[in-house]
């Protein structure tokens, strides 16, 4: 089987590939169609190539140690050059080498510009969390120093002013009997500005979810609210029935209903006007909500119909309470009605009989009520007897 010949600047080529995207050996052969052990043993020669603690500083401007952990000079400065990131190396005295990167992206034109200069010059006079940039980076690169290396984000200035975030990694070795400073820097500026918009997104996005819920909440509200007086609805009140009953039933505890009916309001609404009777409703409503215990229902049944479901009430409390009610709107003076009445019927739950049957009495006791002249309270005569006893 014949053997292909492969030449010294393929060979370069995929040794840079590796330093530049961190691939395996069994990656590049892939993509390379290229034998794997082929691929391993010009990596090894790479490494063996040049002394280590200069390799490790190349392999890691070039964000690639745990691959490649050494490559030769030429190789080397040849990622040094093209390398996207800034690339800087410096001592006490200040920078003395860079890549065509970091001229581009500070914006110098030529590397007489660079030289010399202290890091704290590539930077505004203050960093985002108010440190003093001269001082902040002296305490990293003596952290460097020191521990061999340091990570961390910084607000860069670029030669026309414009400041810039970015990346950066100092990393300390030696070379030619002497301690230099590498500083990788990347601009993460567009990353940040994404990192921001979406922050700003996802808040929006929040505050539109919670305005969603809100008006969902208003919205549910308004399902079992009557809007004129701002107690349940007959809707609600109908639930309220069926789940008290079902209790009521259960758990073997009374639950009893209260029908009152305004006496007399078809002529307040043809003497005073549809929006006098309204305005009497809306009272009529502020006077129950302030009587009625905390365990009852109150709701507007209808028209100038009110109910009220007293849990764990018989016939014979609800018409105390009824009575109570009757009171309060006997003695209110409703400007510029007057002085109106109310009737009320009551009957308690039979589980034998049912709701409906509950609903039919309280009203049929409701009926007699104004048929015995109004302003005054019926218990159904099914339940007044026995519960009265009670």
């Amino acid at each position: 089987m014949a053997t292909t010949a492969y030449s010294a600047d393929f060979k370069t080529t995929l040794v840079q590939q590796a330093i530049r995207t961190g691939a395996s050996a069994e990656a590049l052969a892939a993509a390379h169609e290229v034998p794997p052990d082929l691929v391993r043993q010009w990596l090894q020669q790479a490494m063996d190539a040049v002394p280590a603690v200069f390799c490790e500083s190349a392999a890691l401007a070039t964000g690639s140690v745990a691959t490649v952990a050494a490559l030769p000079e030429q190789t080397f400065r040849i990622a040094f050059e093209t390398s996207p990131d800034a690339i800087m190396l410096l001592t006490g005295a200040g920078f003395f080498d860079c890549n065509p990167a970091t001229l581009a992206i500070y914006g110098f034109d030529s590397m007489e510009e660079f030289v010399g200069i202290h890091p704290s010059k590539l930077s505004p006079p203050v960093q985002p969390d108010g440190r003093n940039s001269l001082d902040a980076a002296n305490e990293r690169i003596a952290q460097a120093m020191q521990t061999g290396s340091a990570h961390f984000e910084w607000m860069h200035r670029r030669r026309n002013g414009e400041d810039f975030e970015a990346d950066v990694l100092l990393y300390r070795f030696e070379a030619n009997g002497r301690t230099i400073l590498q500083a990788t820097v990347r601009d993460i500026s567009r990353v940040k500005r994404l990192q921001n918009a979406l922050a700003t997104s996802h808040a929006e996005l929040a505050l539109a979810h919670a305005a969603v819920e809100r008006q969902n909440r208003e919205l549910a509200l308004l399902c079992i609210t009557d809007q004129l007086t701002g107690l349940f609805n007959r809707r609600k009140l109908d639930e309220v029935i069926q789940t008290e009953c079902h209790l009521a039933e259960r758990n073997q505890r009374p639950v009893a209903m209260i029908l009152a009916d305004l006496d007399h309001f078809k002529r307040i609404n043809d003497t005073f006007g549809h929006q006098t009777g309204d305005d009497v409703l809306q009272q009529v409503a502020a006077l129950m909500q302030r009587t009625v215990r905390d365990t009852d229902v109150l709701g507007r049944w209808g028209g100038e119909e009110f109910m009220v479901i007293c849990r764990g009430s018989d016939a014979h409390d609800a018409g105390i309470l009824a009575d109570r009610l009757r009171l309060a709107v006997q003695l209110h003076s409703f400007d510029p009605a007057g002085r109106n009445t109310c009737s009320f019927g009551i009957a308690r739950f039979d589980s034998a009989l049912g709701i409906d049957s509950m609903i039919r009495q309280a009203d049929s006791a409701l009926y007699q009520a104004k048929a015995a002249g109004r302003n005054r309270v019926i218990i159904s005569p099914s339940h007044a007897t026995s519960d009265a006893a009670v």
